[in-house]
């Protein structure tokens, strides 16, 4: 006979986890009185809860209440599901929507799951499981199921089942269209290949042989080359002499440097430059 694994508490969705371990003891034939294998199993599988258990004084000696004392079912979703754990599952089911390439089956599990985990003293009421189902589903399928109005959620999965299968069944194409699909497309582009090349090989058909060489000797502006100006016959507005201009004028750089040294002040505000404090 084959062996279930046990699933392995990871810390999150605790109601989970214990219905899950209730199936894998059905599964490997243990009995409802094995109270103490079922707790052995479970701590070995309860992951971050081994020191919760550890610590546990007086331990439980069954699994689920019994003579008016707390089993370890029960003790565990005690200290595990709490507040903050059904308030992220709450938060999780309000945001969870269908994925696509998820079938309705997968979506409404997983919302089962965070439903679960919200509680039985929690519950959500039917109508607003019905709205949150509707609401989740992918537009393809969700103003159909709305337009059937269903008034209890199984009415509503099995609407949502027969759309989605048959919205999946109008879109998946058949072998034969896809081949006779593939067949045209290479066609086409075998065609466009042998045209391009034609067009190719009447333009240079045209073409002269030595077009690179002529390409290559051809100026490369059309601008004449910028002469140097003649200052010879240019007079300095400053000195008055021929040569230059008074922005090359020696005399005028050699007064201005003679008047730095003269008046130092001058001297520290011009090189003080700009955004630079005053010293």
């Amino acid at each position: 006979m084959s062996h279930v694994t046990y699933p392995v508490f990871n810390g999150t969705n605790p109601r989970n986890w214990i219905t899950d371990i209730e199936i894998a003891f059905t599964a490997n034939n243990i009995g409802a009185d094995a109270h103490l294998r079922k707790i052995g199993l479970a701590v070995l599988h309860s992951g971050i809860a081994k020191q919760w258990y550890a610590a546990l004084n007086p331990k439980p000696d069954t699994w689920t209440r019994a003579n008016g004392a707390d089993g370890y079912k029960e003790l565990f979703l005690t200290k595990y599901a709490n507040d903050a754990n059904r308030t992220q599952a709450s938060q999780q089911a309000y945001l969870r929507m269908q994925r696509v390439g998820e079938s309705v089956d997968q979506y409404y599990n997983a919302l089962q799951e965070n439903w679960t985990e919200i509680g039985a003293a929690n519950a959500m009421p039917e109508w607003t499981k019905i709205n949150k189902f509707i609401n989740g589903l992918i537009p393809a399928i969700r103003q159909r199921v709305m337009e059937a109005a269903p008034a209890t959620l199984a009415a509503a999965v099995t609407i949502a089942t027969n759309c989605y299968n048959a919205f999946q069944a109008n879109i998946q194409p058949t072998h034969v269209a896809t081949d006779t699909a593939i067949e045209t497309l290479t066609a086409a582009m075998q065609e466009l290949v042998a045209a391009t090349q034609n067009i190719q090989n009447n333009n240079n058909s045209g073409r002269p042989e030595n077009n690179n060489d002529e390409r290559d000797n051809r100026p490369r502006n059309n601008f004449p080359p910028r002469r140097r100006q003649n200052f010879n016959n240019t007079r300095c507005f400053y000195c008055g002499n021929l040569g230059h201009r008074i922005a090359e004028c020696r005399q005028l750089k050699y007064q201005r440097e003679q008047e730095k040294r003269r008046q130092p002040w001058k001297r520290d505000s011009d090189q003080q430059g700009k955004g630079q404090p005053r010293q």
